[in-house]
């Protein structure tokens, strides 16, 4: 009997309704009542012991002496009471607005609630499609070349300092203007970059400097800036409204681990990138920091699923002299899900008054800078978890390095100013107290090799 008063109601007000305008943007539902002069927009669903959801509605044109709003908040869309049922909120609806009765409020709810529901479970109900039904493969290509392929999650990792930011803006500003040079080119794209570490104001410096290092007249023109501080799933409808508004077709997260609360929990590492492939239009760079462990091959921080999730990896390294305006970084190519590793890329990063010019850099002389340095810090960290001081040959065994390079690797060590050599063919971090010292000798002028 409840249920045929409830149908009769809202066949009374379906006429009234017959013009509502319904329209769904991923998961942001918004309906327009202009008989009614009602906006109603449902976003966030979550299901969980009930199908929750942001409600929000207003008035299409304020009545007088009124503004728009009318109601915000948590409802569960599929609960007819309680606290957030679907009763409060009409009740309170009519408490505020009662130019509409409250059985007109009622089907208005009912309706909203029951076109969602119907709508979002259509996604979990599709049926299965045949694999011969399924539409030819479009092969997207490659939206930067050499470095990602286009509808993709593609990642660029390395330690702080490296210049990830600098060159993900630079890549961005590429995007932006469609540059193509011999060495790297890029289809033209509008960008959108979540920043999660720096603020406008250092972001826009730095956009303005890598323009004016690319010879623009005016700043980048087709980037979109967001500065974010709240989880990435908990900003996919916000950004769901900003990619559409603006055409995105190339996003940056910068970085991972602001973005993500748990990075190292493989379950919110998987919320991350469920959240991104919502967005099949658009291709995604993933800027993240080098793991913790104090070995030669590294990996993105946190969980192995950050390694999986992405299709093209690339880890970045760089050389950089004290006092020097260079930075001289390699690109290496650390994993791609189709297609075959790329060759390393290096990129000269130029700072002079007013601008930042990037520029393809020698890879040889990087890569010799690059593996001295991470040799010295694997080096470093062998003899700083040490108790004793060791010998040379004990420092090459137990790092597994090549015997023959022990003069090249003893010269390094010489003119590492954080290492000392302590005579008898001993090596040690430079003023820690061991328990038995000999005598301190100057390490520009080693002696008892």
């Amino acid at each position: 009997m409840e249920e045929e008063v409830q149908n009769n109601i809202i066949e009374e007000i379906e006429n009234p309704l017959e013009d509502v305008i319904f329209d769904r943007l991923g998961n942001i539902f918004t309906f327009d009542f202009p008989k009614r002069n009602l906006k109603v927009r449902i976003d966030q669903i979550r299901q969980d012991r009930y199908t929750g959801a942001d409600v929000r509605i207003e008035y299409l044109k304020p009545l007088q002496f009124q503004s728009h709003h009318i109601f915000q908040s948590k409802m569960n869309i599929d609960q007819a009471s309680g606290q957030n049922g679907k009763s409060s909120v009409v009740k309170t609806c009519h408490n505020r607005a009662d130019d509409l009765s409250y059985e007109e409020w009622d089907a208005i709810v009912e309706y909203v609630c029951v076109s969602v529901l119907e709508s979002f479970r259509e996604d979990e109900l599709a049926p299965a499609i045949n694999l011969r039904e399924l539409p030819e493969a479009r092969d997207e290509g490659m939206l930067v070349t050499p470095l990602f392929p286009d509808r993709e999650i593609s990642m660029i990792f390395g330690e702080g300092g490296t210049g990830k930011s600098i060159l993900a803006l630079w890549i961005a500003g590429l995007i932006s203007e469609g540059f193509e040079f011999d060495w790297i080119a890029a289809k033209k794209k509008n960008v959108l970059y979540l920043d999660y570490e720096t603020s406008e104001d250092e972001f826009k410096r730095r956009g303005d400097t890598l323009s004016k290092g690319m010879g623009l007249d005016l700043p980048y023109e087709n980037i979109w800036y967001r500065r974010y501080n709240e989880p990435l799933i908990d900003m996919v409808e916000n950004m769901r409204e900003e990619i559409h508004r603006n055409n995105i077709g190339f996003g940056i997260i910068d970085s991972a681990g602001y973005a993500c609360p748990e990075p190292e929990n493989s379950k919110e590492t998987n919320k991350f990138f469920k959240a991104m492939r919502t967005f099949p239009q658009v291709t995604w760079l993933v800027i993240a920091h080098t793991s913790k462990e104090n070995t030669a091959k590294k990996t993105p921080f946190g969980s192995v699923f950050w390694w999986n999730g992405a299709r093209s990896i690339w880890e970045i390294k760089k050389s950089q002299e004290q006092n020097d305006d260079n930075i001289n970084s390699v690109l290496h190519h650390r994993k791609v899900n189709n297609g075959k590793l790329q060759k390393p890329i290096g990129f000269g990063l130029k700072f002079i008054p007013g601008a930042v010019m990037v520029n393809n850099s020698n890879i040889t002389e990087i890569e010799n800078y690059t593996q001295v340095r991470s040799r010295m810090q694997e080096i470093y960290g062998f003899l700083a978890q040490s108790r004793d001081k060791k010998t040379l040959n004990e420092i090459i065994h137990e790092l597994e390095l090549e015997p023959n390079k022990s003069n090249s690797v003893r010269a390094s060590m010489s003119r590492n100013d954080e290492l000392q050599h302590f005579g008898n063919g001993l090596w040690g971090i430079k003023g820690r107290k061991y328990e038995s010292e000999g005598p301190i000798v100057n390490t520009k002028n080693p002696m008892g090799w």
